[in-house]
């Protein structure tokens, strides 16, 4: 009877009708983007679990018996647009839910015995992945039962970034503090200890995003004094992170005072563009970014710049790096070249991929292959295959709340979505093909319920409110 109990406390989901909560994505000039999309949701949904215990979410996704708290946290930055039929929502809170008092979380928990095993050491983005999923559910009461853990998270990483340096009575100096990742927290393959230079890029970077998305966080969680404490702490990092600005360079690195010792070359402090609040440094840095001796490989992006001694062209593109490095060009006004390089990884993935069409956990940027330590039918793919492919490829976003739609056309083939589920409302946008990118498409709009549609075509950006039914818009008109 025992025996019976463990092997029924927990089974794998059938999935039986998912589809039909995912968006569709339509692409006629490039099906076999399509075809990876929806490979990711196949493997994705092949993970979710149906638990009856008590205390425990119905539905989560773990991956071979195990929730892993950065990979949790990271697929919802894809699985956010199936927030109807992905337990996005449910393994977020179970994820969060690990995190303890003093703000450590762990690397992993076993579904059967949840037992964890320490320790998560991922990029800092829970607060964004939750802004995210709330954006396309409406549901804010997330943002406001996560917010707590999130900032014990907040202020936990900001500690491990912190080395305090201690009082030299001989040398004249008082004790002091720098910023900087350590292991096995930072994104650089190997981290280098260089006592000459102070706050790294990388460290200010990282903490200036996530201070920023808790300020965001906290507002959405109706918290007003602690989105106030974050707008201050957060302005203190994008302070510091400016001054590591180099002009020589057109990238974030620190230096030391007589400039003989440069931070290595990281992608991770580009994704403080995520913010909005240093655009005009991004759209600079994207000449660095593009660069073949520097990001700008075959494969972009790697994580750490080809001009540094640890990198290797057979590896370091991950899914996330990559991303989050999306994110950052639509976010600091940079669109057509985010469509464009998502199209480049896009066609990276499907050469790897094979005929068996498999998806990888790590990219080679000189190779455009597997990494040599990649991990086959990973669900960390899905970043790029489902949410690359909707908001660089495709260029949508949502926000529940206002019942809202931003579609930033790129492509001249005919594309759009069907099943967009948001909030309440589900509905289809399809552009018709066009024969330059000046051309302003038409629009077939089907809703469900009312929403308001904001269309980018190059410069120009039309508005218009939609009922529910079918209709055709030409914008201009």
């Amino acid at each position: 009877m025992v025996l019976l109990l463990a092997a029924c406390a927990f089974s794998v989901s059938a999935q039986l009708g998912w589809r039909a909560g995912t968006p569709e994505p339509v692409l006629d000039g490039d099906p076999d983007f399509i075809r990876m999309y929806w490979k990711s949701w196949e493997l994705y949904q092949s993970t979710v679990v149906e638990d009856i215990r008590s205390g425990i979410p119905p539905r989560y996704s773990a991956p071979n018996g195990q929730l892993r708290f950065d990979d949790a946290i990271a697929h919802a930055l894809y699985a956010k647009w199936a927030v109807k039929s992905a337990p996005v929502e449910s393994t977020l809170r179970f994820a969060v839910g690990r995190i303890d008092a003093t703000g450590a979380a762990p690397k992993s928990v076993s579904v059967d015995t949840l037992e964890g095993v320490p320790e998560a050491a991922g990029v800092p983005i829970l607060p964004l992945a939750i802004r995210d999923v709330c954006a396309i559910s409406g549901n804010a009461e997330l943002a406001r039962d996560l917010f707590a853990s999130a900032a014990r998270r907040n202020a936990y990483l900001k500690a491990a970034y912190c080395e305090l340096i201690p009082a030299d009575a001989a040398a004249g100096r008082k004790e002091s503090k720098r910023y900087r990742v350590p292991r096995p927290f930072s994104c650089a393959p190997q981290v280098r200890d260089d006592p000459s230079i102070g706050d790294t890029a990388e460290a200010l970077g990282l903490l200036f995003l996530d201070s920023y998305e808790m300020r965001m966080l906290a507002k959405l969680a109706g918290n007003d004094g602690a989105a106030t404490v974050y707008d201050s702490i957060a302005n203190e990092f994008r302070s510091s992170l400016l001054k590591t600005w180099n002009d020589k360079l057109k990238w974030f690195a620190a230096s030391s005072k007589d400039e003989t010792a440069v931070e290595p070359l990281l992608l991770a402090p580009f994704w403080s563009a995520i913010t909005a609040q240093i655009s005009d440094k991004a759209c600079a840095a994207s000449k660095t970014l593009m660069n073949k001796d520097r990001f700008g490989r075959w494969l972009q992006f790697p994580t750490i710049s080809a001009s540094e001694p640890e990198f290797d062209g057979a590896g370091g593109v991950s899914p996330l790096d990559e991303y989050l490095t999306l994110r950052a060009l639509l976010e600091s006004g940079q669109r057509f070249l985010a469509g464009y390089c998502a199209e480049n990884m896009l066609k990276g993935y499907l050469r790897a991929a094979g005929s068996d069409l498999i998806l990888y956990s790590a990219y080679g940027s000189d190779t455009r292959d597997k990494a040599p330590f990649a991990l086959s039918n990973s669900l960390d793919a899905g970043l790029i295959t489902i949410a690359g492919l909707i908001e660089a490829v495709l260029g949508f976003q949502v926000d529940a709340e206002k019942k809202q739609v931003r579609w930033n056309v790129f492509r001249l083939d005919r594309h759009g979505i069907k099943n967009l589920r948001f909030g309440d409302n589900v509905v289809t946008l399809i552009a018709a093909q066009r024969d330059s990118r000046a051309g302003i498409p038409e629009i077939t709009v089907e809703a469900e319920q009312p929403f308001k549609l904001l269309l980018t075509v190059g410069e120009r950006t039309f508005s218009k409110q939609f009922g529910a039914g079918s209709s055709v818009w030409q914008p201009g008109q």
